[in-house]
């Protein structure tokens, strides 16, 4: 099965190539910043597609297991299968040229990589609601690990609340305690304030008594 290259990605291509060149003037063979030059302008082709048309079905593509986009290859999802268009012959070479007529080989199995519309040209994108590939081939997935990231955050927030938990629990048994104290201390001031009220208890006589049995040594107790 094949698709034919539309007459309006054909038109996108043409005015693409005219503003920028099919990468030329690299090594004989090809190494790899050459090749990653070659990926990179097949990228942009296909953004421009994107903008161009509104048609978010062409992207670029891999041939899965993690490997790298093609170097010269546009893809385009329709239904439940996939197609490679090859652009350029002979990267290799490190002058590769621009195939005229590429035709969509069925390459369905590898993988769809979606590309965000750019305007490479400074053109006006076609009007109509976006369209997207349908069900099908796995698509790549984004290349930043925002999930990882999402759940290294989670965890932290996790520990800090558990820590601020903690901390809470720890201040308020402080203050219990602390309001235990004072109502021991104030119930204590009371009972000695009725006693001295009573004439029970003579304060300074008790502080005399302990002070001079303190020097004894009988009684260990410091005195405020």
């Amino acid at each position: 099965m094949s698709e034919q290259f539309p007459a309006n990605v054909r038109a996108v291509r043409d005015a693409f190539v005219a503003k920028v060149p099919v990468p030329a003037g690299g090594p004989n063979p090809a190494d790899a910043a050459f090749e990653e030059r070659c990926r990179a302008w097949t990228r942009s082709l296909a953004q421009q597609i994107v903008f161009s048309t509104n048609d978010r079905s062409w992207g670029c593509k891999n041939a899965g297991g993690g490997r790298p986009q093609s170097k010269d290859a546009l893809a385009h999802q329709v239904g439940g299968n996939l197609f490679g268009f090859d652009l350029l012959f002979g990267v290799g070479t490190g002058s590769p040229s621009l195939v005229p007529s590429p035709s969509g080989e069925d390459i369905t199995g590898q993988v769809f990589m979606p590309v965000d519309p750019v305007d490479h040209l400074g053109g006006v994108p076609a009007s109509g609601p976006a369209s997207g590939p349908a069900s099908g081939p796995a698509v790549a997935p984004p290349t930043s690990d925002l999930a990882g990231r999402v759940a290294v955050l989670e965890a932290a927030v996790k520990a800090a609340d558990s820590k601020l938990q903690d901390a809470l629990r720890t201040a308020t048994e402080a203050v219990t305690t602390a309001q235990d104290a004072v109502r021991q201390a104030q119930a204590a001031m009371a009972k000695i304030a009725t006693l001295r009220a009573k004439g029970l208890i003579d304060v300074p006589i008790v502080v005399e008594n302990l002070s001079r049995a303190r020097a004894k040594g009988d009684v260990d107790l410091a005195l405020e």
